[in-house]
Formats: structure tokens, sequence, C-alpha cells
């Protein structure tokens, strides 16, 4: 594979939306693995893409001014944000549409603050494979493989992958964070409680504090406020990425006792 050739298929936008076949990912990994050009190209991408979904959610909730108050200025930027947006992310298509929502076991809202279901609601946590320059181990390949169908928003599909993973490994913190994941955003909440609770019994991994936070939105969507809280403490301990998270969530959960498991 050439660098001309990556450039004509824009590989590396379809690279990191996952979008490339099996063939031509394996292809492009040896390419970029030995280029120091496209290796430095396929970091300024990803830096960009992370970028952008950092600042998506700021932008979606700007209030637009009254028209006749829009300044040029303003509206040149919107347009570039909108057109640098669409030409990084246009790959990113699902060819399937996600599963629907399974219906959460939680109690009803009430008037004084947001429903247990509405707490228990979360974006999947971001997974960008590692970029690494030579070989690869066994166990690093099947755990990217595993991942595929996550990255492509297909959480029953990625059960499936990542408990084949796990078998093969069971003390990888990253497999059964993302296991546990993957069963909540699939609708079962029983199992992805129980392997969040299995990476945490790992002790102190990479995903921790991440196995706390999702384990405290598991026990929102199976309606059990206490055990939700308890995660979410620990997560304020830890003071780590998920801190501010975690207190926003506290602060909005009901008085203990007012939810029975």
């Amino acid at each position: 594979m050439k660098c001309a050739q990556i450039e004509e298929k824009e590989l590396v936008e379809r690279y990191l939306t996952g979008s490339l076949g099996a063939e031509e990912r394996d292809s492009f990994e040896e390419h970029y693995f030995a280029c120091d050009r496209c290796f430095a190209a396929l970091q300024t991408q990803r830096a960009l893409q992370a970028e952008l979904s950092a600042s998506a959610p700021q932008i979606c909730a700007t209030p637009l001014p009254h028209p006749a108050r829009l300044r040029w200025e303003f509206a040149i930027a919107a347009a570039a944000v909108l057109i640098l947006t669409f030409f990084t992310l246009r790959w990113a298509t699902k060819r399937n549409p996600s599963p629907a929502a399974q219906p959460l076991e939680i109690a009803k809202s009430t008037a004084a603050g947001p429903s247990l279901s509405d707490l228990a609601h979360f974006d999947p946590p971001a997974y960008a494979p590692a970029i690494l320059r030579g070989s690869q181990s066994q166990s690093m390949r099947e755990f990217r493989t595993a991942m595929r169908p996550y990255q492509q928003g297909e959480y029953a599909r990625a059960v499936t992958a990542l408990e084949a993973d796990v078998k093969s490994n069971p003390r990888d913190s990253g497999a059964l964070f993302f296991l546990g994941v993957s069963h909540l955003l699939a609708g079962q909440t029983a199992n992805g409680i129980a392997v969040l609770q299995q990476c945490i019994a790992l002790g102190d991994t990479p995903y921790l504090e991440e196995a706390h936070f999702y384990l405290a939105e598991g026990f929102l969507r199976k309606g059990d406020a206490s055990a939700a809280r308890s995660e979410l403490s620990e997560v304020v301990r830890l003071k780590g990425d998920y801190e501010d998270k975690a207190r926003r969530l506290l602060e909005q959960l009901p008085p203990p006792g007012k939810y029975s498991p």
C-alpha cells in the first residue's frame, strides 16, 4: 500500500470511523506502522476528531440570536465548523441502525427532580484504538477486533465478541469494562452490573474509576438509587476524570430512602 492510495481512498478517515474491511484495515495498519508521514496524519486526524467530539455538545447548546442581529463573523465561523465536522465524520454513518433501547427497570419520575430513568441515560464511553509503532501482542489484536461492533454502535454484537475475548483474557480490564457497558447499552442490566463488578474486583486498573461510574449507571437503570450513590461516592473519592460527573449525579439523586432497590 502506498501513501497516494491512502490519500485517494481517504483511508485515514475510514480507519478512524471503523469502516474499513478487514483486509484493507490490516494492510493500512501494516503501512502506517512503518510510514512516518501516514502515522503523523493519523495522529492529526485523531486529535481533530476528539476536539470536534468534545466541542459538539457546546455548539449544539448555544442559542442562536435573532436573525436580524446575526453577525457575519458568527455565521462564517458556524459554517466552517459544520463543514469541517461533515468532512471529518462523514464516514461515521452506520450501515445498520443501533438496536432500539430496551425498557429500563426504573421508578417513576417525581416533581422534586429528574427521575432515575433520566439519570440512567448516558452516552457510550469513547473507545479509540491505541496507536502503537511496531508489532502488537495477540491479546491486543483480539481486543481491537472484538471492539469493532462497539465502535459501530452494535452493542448486542459487541457483547458476543467481547465475551469471547474475556474467555481468552479473563484479567483484561479493558475487555471487561467495555463488555459490562455493552450489556447495559443492549438492555441487559443485570449482566452489565455483574461484569462491571468483575472489572472493579481486578483492583487498581486504568478502568477502575470508569467501571465504578458506569456501575452506578447500571444501578440507576435497575432502580437502586442507594447502590448508585455508593458507587458515585467511590468515584468522587478516587478524584479522577469522572469526579465532576459523579458529583453532579449525586446532587440529583433522591434523598436516601426515597427509592428502594
